[in-house]
């Protein structure tokens, strides 16, 4: 039968799955740190028209479609836990990389190389969850990462927002290093022991890492 939530909390941070909640959890409020108010920068902040905007937002969206078929085979060759501790090195300097230049040609190779790491994080993500869990705890376990992951998302959310209102259109450079500043903490903190390592002979993260860039 399923196991009482109270047993799926108790030592979270020792389970496999709880260690990946909280690495994608924490993730991901990072990022929201900064996600919300991307528009109000692209628009006001660098005074972007709407088609450029537009091309922007197009070309992270493409990027996921095209390499989604790449991050699979990853996947399948390396491991799944592999994919996520790459992808989530490459989210670490996405948001900061936007106070680099104002470029739009930069902005677009940024905007495939966000499409490229987030099309990997959200595939290893599915595929890590479910080779943390099994059939008797997936449906509450994952219950809980939903519960979590919107707290958190919030959470990142409000911060950035609290910052932004305090500093002004100063703030977007801060909140956008800290969005990545809280992306590394959480890679360098949790994503060494994630996920279920491979039974047979497993890839150097270096080594994958090499091959995906």
């Amino acid at each position: 039968g399923r196991q009482p939530i109270g047993a799926l909390l108790a030592n979270f941070s020792g389970r496999s799955y709880g260690r990946l909640i909280l690495l994608i959890i924490l993730i991901n409020g990072s990022v929201n740190i900064s996600a919300a108010y991307f528009t109000p920068f692209m628009l006001h902040g660098l005074d972007l028209s709407y088609a450029r905007f537009t091309i922007l937002n197009g070309a992270i969206v493409v990027a996921r479609v095209l390499s989604s078929s790449y991050w699979g085979e990853i996947a399948r060759t390396y491991g799944n836990r592999r994919a996520l501790q790459v992808s989530a090195v490459l989210l670490i300097p996405l948001s900061s990389l936007w106070i680099v230049s104002d470029n739009f040609a930069y902005l677009i190779g940024l905007q495939l190389l966000a499409g490229f790491a987030w099309a990997g994080f959200e595939l290893s993500t599915f595929l890590n969850l479910f080779d943390c869990t099994d059939d008797h705890n997936r449906a509450q376990v994952l219950s809980i990462y939903n519960l979590l992951n919107g707290v958190l998302i919030v959470a990142g959310s409000l911060f950035g927002g609290t910052v932004l209102r305090a500093l002004g259109d100063g703030g977007y450079m801060y909140i956008f290093l800290l969005s990545s500043a809280g992306r590394a903490v959480t890679v360098i903190a949790l994503a060494k022991g994630v996920g279920v390592r491979r039974r047979l002979h497993e890839h150097s993260f270096a080594n994958v890492f090499t091959r995906v860039i």
